[in-house]
């Protein structure tokens, strides 16, 4: 249930000069029971970018206690109507290490979801708040000091239960070939996709460390701008 606070990359996250966006990471969730059956947390965030609870927020959950995984962005507010999102059903499992992907075309608002490599769900992401719907655009210059991961900006939503390891953001929309190449170049035990095995940390230790860690040891988490 721990988070980590990156609003210091708030100015990454402005979208300044972005031609799209792409993450990329290994994911493990862990369930709750719920009577006979076990759930995911509700809207457990595995990253969630925003100005507060409902303004700009760029997020990556879980649709409610569903196992199905979900990409949304607001330019905003919700209900202004400059937002859209993509939806995987059952993408979900529990207590397995998934190679989690999702990239955004800046231009066309082409949105795609993928899974251990493979794309899973392609989506033309639309801006619905005028009667002629165009491509959506992660709106440049918004503020989102209030970066999470493993956090959501709503106070009633739980942190994410489970580990994260390798997560990797981009300021461009990245290629399947590219998305398979992290997937196919970076372990389960931490391992990074240039083969620097100095690191030897299971994904459950990496998790547990500090924001300053991780800028000393950028193993865990690395923001690129693409040019």
């Amino acid at each position: 249930n721990d988070f980590i606070n990156i609003s210091q990359h708030s100015d990454i996250l402005s979208a300044k000069d972005w031609d799209g966006f792409s993450f990329a990471g290994w994911i493990k969730w862990e369930f709750k029971p719920v009577g006979e059956e076990r759930n995911p947390l509700r809207w457990s965030r595995i990253f969630d970018f925003g100005e507060k609870d409902d303004m700009n927020n760029i997020i990556l959950c879980n649709y409610s206690n569903t196992t199905n995984l979900i990409f949304y962005i607001r330019n905003g507010k919700w209900n202004e109507g400059n937002r859209d999102f993509i939806q995987v059903d059952n993408y979900l499992e529990e207590g397995k290490w998934i190679h989690v992907a999702v990239t955004f075309n800046n231009t066309t608002g082409k949105a795609k979801i993928f899974k251990n490599g493979e794309s899973v769900k392609e989506k033309d992401m639309l801006n619905k708040s005028s009667s002629e719907a165009q491509p959506l655009k992660i709106e440049p210059n918004k503020n989102r000091q209030k970066a999470y991961i493993g956090k959501s900006n709503w106070s009633n939503d739980p942190n994410f239960k489970g580990a994260m390891s390798n997560l990797y953001f981009f300021d461009k929309e990245l290629s399947a070939n590219h998305i398979m190449s992290l997937f196919n170049g970076i372990n389960d035990d931490g391992n990074d996709i240039s083969g620097n095995n100095e690191v030897d940390e299971t994904p459950e230790e990496i998790k547990q460390k500090s924001i300053d860690d991780i800028q000393i040891n950028p193993n865990w988490i690395r923001f690129f701008k693409v040019k």
